[in-house]
């Protein structure tokens, strides 16, 4: 079939038009890399602990920056911020809570933040003032989680100080009605109050929530909380997979090197669009699932379930 002059021209036309936009378009992203590349981040961790050191190694993963480390034990809070100020940064991320309220202070600079929680007495500043990702896993994450576990469980028990964890358990309890669940909170003031107010809860829960508050977890009170739940048959959700091991049916957690992962995709979004002006405070998009294969045998789960399949850790 032979093609008239002004069709061949028309298709050519047309070769000349999607070869442009593909030039452009790769032009634009290897402009983009360019300006990414170039970023010079200054990363602050508030300690030398495994979890920050996997949160910074996500954060190089994805952010295609130049990143100098600092760590707060070693380079000392007055030196953080004099190389801060001297060096002058495209922006500054900091891993933890303490290198957070140390690097809050840097005036005129895009901050960055991960591996902090927005509960606790230790949470001075305003987080939405930046932009970060939250280590904190959402009350309904949880609950959703546990009516996994349980259909049935309909009353959840939790132990709490106000300080540390109040606005989550407000945070909890406000979503809890809307999926038909009842909240058993009970406030402390202590740890010698943990064990007694345990026993309290006796016949009037189906599961146990054990928050990440410090006033409520320690040694004794967990040994106390686990003859609870063997004596009572009350699984226990945690926050850590250390407890899973000790006897806790299930955990749920966040991966620090994903956090950090999701950070530096934030970052390099944040700087190559220059809106870091505005904002943007996320929490955790994947979780750790982790089950205690014995305990959830006792309470009558079975490993060909479908919940053993979304688990992430089984012990």
């Amino acid at each position: 079939m032979q093609l008239k002059f002004g069709e061949i021209f028309t298709l050519d036309l047309k070769r000349i038009h999607t070869f442009s936009l593909t030039a452009l378009a790769a032009a634009f992203l290897l402009c983009s890399a360019v300006r990414l590349s170039a970023a010079e981040l200054v990363v602050v961790k508030s300690s030398l602990i495994k979890p920050y050191n996997d949160a910074l190694e996500g954060f190089k993963s994805t952010c295609m920056c130049t990143v100098t480390e600092m760590n707060l034990p070693e380079t000392g809070e007055e030196n953080i911020r004099e190389q801060i100020s001297r060096t002058k940064p495209d922006g500054v991320l900091a891993i933890g809570m303490d290198a957070l309220k140390i690097v809050s202070k840097s005036n005129n600079l895009p901050i960055f933040y991960t591996m902090v929680t927005e509960y606790g007495p230790e949470v001075s500043i305003n987080l939405k003032k930046f932009s970060g990702v939250s280590m904190d896993i959402l009350p309904e994450t949880y609950l959703r989680h546990m009516t996994d576990l349980f259909p049935a469980a309909k009353r959840i028990g939790i132990i709490y100080s106000k300080q540390n964890t109040g606005k989550l358990v407000k945070d909890a309890t406000a979503f809890s009605r809307s999926i038909g669940l009842e909240i058993v909170a009970r406030e402390v003031s202590g740890p010698g109050e943990v064990p007694a107010v345990i026993e309290s809860l006796k016949g009037r829960i189906d599961m146990f929530w054990m928050l990440p508050d410090t006033m409520v977890v320690t040694p004794q009170t967990i040994d106390a909380l686990l003859l609870f739940s063997f004596q009572h048959k009350v699984p226990v959700f945690s926050f850590s997979g250390k407890y899973v091991k000790m006897g806790a049916l299930a955990s749920l957690s966040a991966d620090p090197f994903r956090l950090g992962a999701r950070t530096g995709e934030l970052v390099a979004k944040k700087l190559n669009d220059g809106r870091y002006e505005n904002p943007s405070h996320i929490y955790p998009s994947k979780v750790i699932l982790t089950i205690n294969k014995k305990v959830a045998e006792k309470f009558g789960l079975q490993q060909n379930s479908e919940i053993f399949r979304k688990a992430d850790e089984v012990y």
